[in-house]
């Protein structure tokens, strides 16, 4: 950390490491739900419109099989505290167009959207072009559109 710049005394350890925090609720987590985003929202009906969007759903595989959008990207976040998954959702954001927005679609619009912007956010994406479709699978707009492969 001293090599990244960090002065040394703003460096702490914890005594015990992650054994020791195991132990304290809510110490290790990878749940992004609440973190600090001000989180955009858009009906289904403006997404299904745009030519060349940038949808991603968060839905599991088998879910996302029985039925989808058209042209969407897939990563499965039903587990919102999953590293893999987490992972596999920062690898998806590397392909996609920073400069343009993207679309997450759930279940309802929220705990898995939220940790896909969070990834993302991590990933570089500035959190206004990352927008949850509002009720998610939900919106009959939406499950009306879907399609499979």
């Amino acid at each position: 950390m001293k090599e990244a710049g960090i002065e040394g005394s703003r460096i702490y350890t914890v005594e015990g490491g992650a054994k020791a925090l195991s132990g304290v609720k809510g110490a290790l987590t990878t749940n992004r739900v609440d973190e600090n985003i001000d989180w955009q929202y858009i009906k289904g009906s403006e997404v299904l419109g745009k030519t060349g969007a940038q949808i991603v759903d968060v839905r599991d595989d088998k879910t996302y099989a029985e039925g989808h959008l058209k042209d969407s990207k897939q990563v499965g976040l039903k587990d919102i505290e999953s590293s893999a998954a987490q992972t596999e959702a920062f690898e998806l954001a590397e392909t996609l167009k920073k400069d343009q927005p993207v679309y997450f679609l759930c279940y309802s619009g929220n705990k898995c959207a939220k940790t896909a912007i969070s990834v993302f956010k991590d990933a570089g994406f500035d959190t206004n072009n990352l927008l949850i479709i509002e009720d998610g699978a939900k919106d009959a707009d939406v499950s009306a559109a879907f399609v499979k492969d």
